[in-house]
């Protein structure tokens, strides 16, 4: 298939993409009068994104076994984006057990991300756990060569969802190029109507309610 001189062209495009993340924590653990056990945690991590790209293309190669920019007189064209986001959580937890019993947790996270306004761009999200080894009360001995382990426990949490655009509450005005002329023979660009926003964008909160049971059977052979 023959391609005319029209047709050619050489183009370039390039990506340039930097990420930090940050994760730090760290446990205290209390145990008091071999009855009372205590577990403390605190923490954060912290997540940047960058990222840019470019490109670049001319047509009309005056020299088809060398191309280069310099060696090509057609149109040019050329664009790119840059994009850039940020997030940053703290959190806690709190573990008690009493007399290998009675198990309660407590977590709390405050959360934070760069694609909400500023009001609403900090948010606390709490979880809770309990649970109850049966199997370790007095009156459950007797069951003990059958019922190896029994726990029940239950836990309710709220996370957040931040994967939204980055520029969703933003009133962005696009810039095109469309098919008028100037006197001089270019094309006019043109900006596009802002959409409309919400200023109430906000996170996305996900509740989880879980219930279960573990249970172990003949010397934990059946679990």
């Amino acid at each position: 298939q023959y391609i005319g001189k029209d047709q050619t062209y050489i183009s370039r495009s390039n990506y340039f993409s930097k990420k930090h993340t940050f994760n730090a924590f760290s446990t205290y653990n209390l145990n008091i009068q071999d009855k009372h056990d205590f577990k403390f945690m605190v923490g954060t991590n912290i997540v940047s994104n960058l990222w840019e790209s470019n490109y670049a293309k001319r047509t009309n190669l005056m020299n088809e076994q060398n191309p280069q920019f310099n060696f090509a007189v057609g149109t040019e064209t050329s664009g790119g984006d840059k994009y850039w986001e940020s997030q940053a959580g703290f959190f806690g937890r709190l573990n008690y057990a009493y007399d290998n019993k009675y198990l309660l947790e407590a977590n709390l996270r405050y959360d934070g991300a760069s694609k909400f306004p500023k009001h609403l761009r900090w948010r606390w999200f709490p979880s809770f756990s309990a649970g109850w080894v049966i199997s370790n009360e007095r009156f459950m001995e007797p069951l003990n060569p059958i019922l190896s382990f029994a726990k029940f426990r239950g836990s309710w949490g709220s996370i957040g969802d931040q994967s939204i655009s980055n520029a969703m509450y933003v009133p962005t005005m696009a810039i095109a190029k469309n098919s008028w002329l100037t006197s001089s023979g270019n094309q006019f660009f043109q900006l596009g109507t802002p959409l409309a926003i919400s200023d109430a964008i906000m996170w996305q909160d996900i509740e989880h309610i879980n219930l279960g049971a573990d249970l172990r059977f003949f010397n934990n052979k059946l679990g």
